[in-house]
């Protein structure tokens, strides 16, 4: 344990492993610089094994909720690591998943530890991570996130021009990067057939219905 003097106020530190629960309360942005500043990033949990280490720095939390490193886009429509990190684990509280605008993920540091979508100006304690997406790509494991958009059949067919396609890249990197989103590479995925876009079924849209993307 270590105790570090800031801005004449007490920040306790719990450092284990690669996780830091920092013991002072900040808002979602403020906690997201300090530890890009003072470490890599605010953790993000892409596995089940990450979650189980967030729990168990979450119960030492002064605060009932802890900041992740989880962020809606409401331009975009979904979830994200901020680091980068690809994950389909998702561990929210029933209901607690609310996509709206300025709203970022948080851990429970009681009851089950589960996450819960909060405005980012709340103050709370954050877990930083040691351990960043740098370092996997160096070591040749890059992540992927997939994003999923949805068109109008008018607007698929405008698509199929690369100036429209390189005009919704360069949008949605801006975004990305405003967001909090480090480096990164979009390129399409393609269809078995070569094409970008497919008709969706009348079916599948009902087995969907509203459920949002895994990230």
């Amino acid at each position: 344990m270590i105790t570090v003097m800031k801005h004449n106020a007490f920040v306790l530190l719990l450092l284990t492993d690669n996780l830091i629960l920092v013991q002072e309360n900040k808002s979602w942005g403020e906690a997201l610089s300090y530890c890009r500043q003072h470490y890599v990033d605010l953790v993000s949990v892409p596995t089940e094994q990450v979650q189980n280490w967030v729990k168990r720095r979450a119960q030492s939390a002064s605060t009932a909720h802890v900041w992740l490193g989880l962020r809606y886009s409401c331009d975009l429509h979904f979830w994200f690591w901020v680091s980068g990190e690809e994950g389909r684990y998702q561990n929210w509280a029933p209901g607690r998943e609310t996509g709206e605008c300025g709203h970022t993920g948080v851990v429970e540091s009681g009851a089950g530890q589960q996450w819960v979508s909060l405005p980012e100006t709340e103050k709370l304690n954050f877990i930083c991570s040691k351990h960043g997406i740098n370092d996997m790509c160096n070591s040749g494991n890059g992540k992927k996130l997939f994003v999923r958009m949805e068109l109008t059949e008018t607007a698929a067919q405008n698509m199929k021009d690369p100036a429209v396609r390189r005009t919704i890249f360069q949008k949605i990197e801006v975004k990305l990067k405003e967001q909090g989103m480090p480096e990164f590479k979009l390129r399409w995925r393609r269809q078995p057939n070569g094409e970008i876009f497919y008709q969706k079924k009348e079916d599948e849209e009902k087995k969907e219905g509203c459920k949002k993307l895994e990230v």
